[in-house]
C-alpha cells in the first residue's frame, strides 16, 4: 500500500498530516482538495467539508468567530429559513449533519443513504 500525504505540515512540529492509501482519488481546484473514498459496500455517502478556519488562526479582536460561523449554518437559509425546517429537510431524507470546530479546522459533514444522495 502506498501512502499520500494530502495535507502539508503548518509546522515542522505539526503532526495533523492526514495519509490516504493509493486507492483514494484525491483532486486540487484552485485552493480546493476534493477526496473521493469509493467505498461500495456501504450504502451511505459522506460528505465532509474542512475549513482552514479554527482559534489557531483567529486574533484577540475576532476570538470565538469559526466557532460562532459553525452555529450560523445550522439557523436557517433561504428555502429552509428556521433551523427547524433545516434539521427537518435533513433528517426527512435519513441523513445526519455534523459540524465541529477545532484549533485548525471547521468541519461539515453531511451523511445520508446512498438512493437519496441526488435530493441531498
Amino acid at each position: 500500500m502506498t501512502l499520500t500525504r494530502l495535507v502539508p505540515p503548518r509546522s515542522q512540529n505539526d503532526s495533523s498530516v492526514l495519509f490516504l492509501d493509493s486507492d483514494h482519488e484525491i483532486r486540487t481546484e484552485g485552493d480546493l482538495t476534493f477526496v473521493e473514498v469509493c467505498m461500495p459496500h456501504l450504502r451511505r455517502c459522506s460528505i465532509a467539508i474542512y475549513f482552514r478556519a479554527g482559534s489557531r488562526f483567529e486574533s484577540k479582536d475576532n476570538n470565538g468567530i469559526s466557532h460562532f460561523l459553525e452555529h450560523m449554518f445550522f439557523r436557517g437559509t433561504k428555502s429552509h429559513p428556521s433551523a427547524y425546517e433545516v434539521n427537518y429537510a435533513i433528517e426527512s431524507l435519513g441523513a445526519t449533519l455534523f459540524a465541529a470546530t477545532s484549533p485548525l479546522s471547521t468541519e461539515f459533514e453531511l451523511s445520508l443513504p446512498s438512493e437519496n444522495l441526488e435530493q441531498g
